[in-house]
């Protein structure tokens, strides 16, 4: 589960900047593209926490998938907790869409995957501290059940 962040969020980056990843970028991710050539600059805080929630969005994302689908007898369940904790997150998550599409410059790489390291040692210490779920197998579906009845209590990004 832990190596699919990094994936996705170089696969965000490229969309920003313009560049084609599986099925193309949009209008405004070409125009940041234009803007690309920039060197991004530094990342605000204000950026860097919104980074963060989009980050999370992606493991969430990612996780009540994989859970939905291994014990779809609970999937609408687990789809309902990620829409909940999706719609708590509202603001951020649109501010990071649009950040992710329209900052000059980009994103620099460096820059977001220390960020999605930061995420992942975070959220694996929550799952396994706080959860007491282990990394080195899949979830079961008690631990399907618990780790999606708690993203609303996942400590702050």
């Amino acid at each position: 589960m832990a190596h699919w962040i990094r994936t996705v969020v170089v696969a965000m980056a490229a969309v920003a900047a313009g560049q084609a990843v599986g099925g193309g970028a949009s209008g405004a991710g070409q125009a940041a593209g234009a803007a690309a050539g920039e060197a991004a600059a530094p990342l605000t805080a204000a950026e860097r926490a919104v980074l963060r929630v989009g980050i999370r969005r992606e493991f969430i994302d990612r996780v009540g998938a994989a859970c939905g689908g291994k014990y779809p007898a609970h999937a609408k369940q687990y789809g309902e907790a990620v829409r909940a904790w999706r719609e708590s997150n509202g603001a951020p998550l649109q501010q990071f869409d649009t950040l992710m599409l329209t900052r000059p410059g980009g994103v620099d790489d460096q820059a977001m995957g220390a960020l999605v390291d930061e995420q992942q040692q975070v959220i694996q210490a929550w799952q396994t501290g706080k959860l007491g779920m282990s990394l080195s197998r899949a979830p079961t579906m008690a631990e399907c059940d618990k780790l999606t009845a708690s993203l609303g209590r996942m400590p702050p990004p």
